[in-house]
């Protein structure tokens, strides 16, 4: 379209508007011969320029949106990648936070927590991050708000009628609502896939709609990566733990709590430290009869009652491992001669007075105990155990099962037995 040098600017905008078939607001309606438009036909122009202005709006929306979708997606697809090489740690899990609200300004908190069923009322989170975590003075939320089925959105309402209508995903803020900056929140559940442990992350955002219109299978997505992280940990707690502890009693194997005694024997090893450590060394009596008389499963399983039993009689932080077949090992940080001496006559009145329980087997443990002190009787984990070995008190109690219906069936199949053997010895009567 080309303009004379000499029209004015209203011919030109005239001219524009009548090749696109629009007049500017206020102006008189003229057709493309210049003569005024009827007025049943202002009606029409007026309908087509509004259809017009709400397709452009609608469609500025679709983009927003279809923008922040992008987001959402690239968010996804960057943290599958670094879940393929992350370790699965809490760290990880605060890193899907953090990536999370840097793509997207609509979001204000991700919120990650886990509740075992023997959790209290309120779960504190494992990961948190966004503008307005600062607005709630002590951030957690109540057990009663884990849904494990499916997502869900709930909507704030600060004027419920009752308690009861409280939406308990907005419970920081039930105390200070006038902080509170945001509107809706979106739950979705975590399936852990460890006993006793379930999980859900939470989003929240400040515009009522935000979930609705952007959808789920964005926020579903971030929700699997999730999983897939505490997978990994969980994965790694088993193999750590697998690597530590000895899989038949639970104790620490023998590498384990020697590393302990050497950690604790450094500290007080230290200049001007006053940290005592001393161990006890006990050592099982006669076990091998009974896997001889009640099989090898039997004698597993009471080995392993008794390792249990032994842990009950120490202290919370003393530390206990498998040092032989049937030997044990504790360490006791913080423990001088008298108090070794004491938890260890302890250990000894309670197995005198107390059977040690196996599936439906009571067993009267018999045992040597002795006990040594850093520094007082050597500093190395070799001199000490020689001088606990060289110093034992007995038990004085026999190992023996007994109270249990499979001993007494042992004991009529072997008295049968002898009668058997000594009947076909004798053989028939002449």
């Amino acid at each position: 379209m080309k303009f004379s040098l000499f029209s004015s600017c209203a011919q030109r905008a005239a001219a524009v508007l009548r090749a696109s078939g629009l007049s500017p607001p206020g102006a008189p309606l003229v057709a493309a011969d210049d003569s005024l438009l009827q007025p049943s036909n202002v009606a029409l122009l007026d309908t087509e320029r509004r259809n017009a202005e709400r397709l452009s709006t609608e469609r500025l929306s679709t983009e927003r949106l279809h923008t922040e979708r992008q987001k959402l997606n690239g968010v996804l697809h960057q943290l599958l990648r670094e879940s393929a090489q992350g370790s699965g740690d809490r760290k990880s899990l605060q890193r899907v936070c953090e990536v999370i609200l840097s793509a997207t300004k609509k979001l204000r908190l991700v919120w990650i927590g886990f509740c075992p069923d023997d959790a209290a009322a309120m779960i504190v989170p494992v990961a948190f991050t966004g503008p307005s975590m600062a607005e709630s003075s002590t951030w957690a939320l109540p057990k009663d708000s884990f849904d494990f089925i499916a997502p869900y959105t709930q909507v704030v309402d600060w004027h419920a009628a009752q308690e009861s209508e409280f939406h308990a995903l907005f419970s920081p803020w039930q105390h200070n609502q006038q902080y509170c900056s945001v509107t809706n929140a979106l739950a979705i559940p975590l399936r852990a896939e460890k006993s006793k442990m379930r999980g859900m992350i939470v989003f929240y955002a400040d515009d009522s709609c935000y979930f609705n219109d952007i959808g789920m299978a964005s926020f579903q997505g971030l929700a699997h990566i999730c999983e897939v992280i505490w997978k990994q940990s969980h994965l790694t707690f088993l193999l750590t733990q697998h690597a530590r502890l000895d899989r038949l009693t639970g104790l620490l194997n023998r590498q384990r709590i020697a590393r302990a005694f050497e950690r604790n024997a450094a500290l007080s090893a230290k200049v001007n430290s006053t940290q005592a450590l001393s161990i006890i060394y006990c050592c099982l009596h006669d076990f091998n009869k009974l896997s001889a008389l009640y099989g090898w499963v039997a004698a597993d399983n009471m080995l392993a009652s008794f390792a249990k039993a032994t842990l009950s009689q120490m202290r919370e932080k003393d530390q206990g491992g498998r040092w032989g077949s049937t030997e044990f090992l504790y360490v006791l940080p913080g423990a001088d001669a008298a108090l070794a001496e004491d938890l260890m006559m302890a250990f000894i009145t309670y197995f005198k007075e107390s059977p040690v329980v196996a599936d439906n087997w009571s067993i009267r443990m018999g045992f040597s105990v002795g006990a040594a002190t850093y520094g007082i009787d050597g500093t190395g984990l070799d001199e000490l155990l020689q001088h606990a070995s060289q110093n034992m008190r007995n038990s004085a109690t026999p190992t023996v099962a007994y109270d249990s219906p499979a001993y007494k069936d042992v004991v009529r199949w072997r008295t049968a037995a002898s009668v058997l053997n000594t009947s076909s010895e004798s053989g028939p009567s002449e």
